[in-house]
């Protein structure tokens, strides 16, 4: 009798203790990249605040990184990329200003959320960057020094 009530008290507690294990594989979905009249690059947030009137026409390119080369090892964007088409003015930063103010050369590669942006004429809507960091130079993945602009 006493095997069994040990069993059923083993069995419960192991129950349990499973019930409250955290689930740490969910992965929540990456919002998209926007790019505002082929030249600004921005993030869905702000994407969002546009005024739905100067809006005049939207692409949805799904699961489409930037770049087909990508500094982080460990990262695996599935997003997408937003093409929108829209009238008016937004404050940017270029990236020839991003790079003289870090000390580094006007034409220095420049990463977005840690996908190469080939096309050196892209800027960043001001208020969508979230972080800059700036790369070091290594043999391994980077053969100079470069800028990393995270926008998500």
């Amino acid at each position: 009798m006493k095997k069994i009530f040990f069993t059923f008290c083993f069995i419960f507690i192991s129950l349990d203790i499973a019930s409250q294990t955290k689930v740490d594989f969910i992965v929540e979905p990456e919002k998209p990249v926007v790019i505002i009249n082929d030249m600004i690059i921005t993030n869905y947030e702000s994407f969002i605040k546009i005024s739905k009137d100067s809006i005049k026409e939207i692409q949805i390119l799904k699961a489409k990184k930037l770049h087909s080369k990508n500094i982080f090892f460990d990262k695996n964007n599935n997003g997408s990329i937003l093409f929108v088409k829209a009238s008016g003015t937004f404050k940017i930063r270029t990236q020839k200003e991003l790079n003289l103010f870090f000390g580094l050369p006007e034409k220095n590669n420049i990463y977005v959320n840690g996908y190469l942006i080939q096309n050196k004429n892209y800027s960043f809507l001001v208020g969508s960057i979230k972080s800059i960091d700036l790369l070091e130079a290594n043999s391994i993945t980077l053969k100079k020094t470069s800028l990393n602009v995270t926008i998500n």
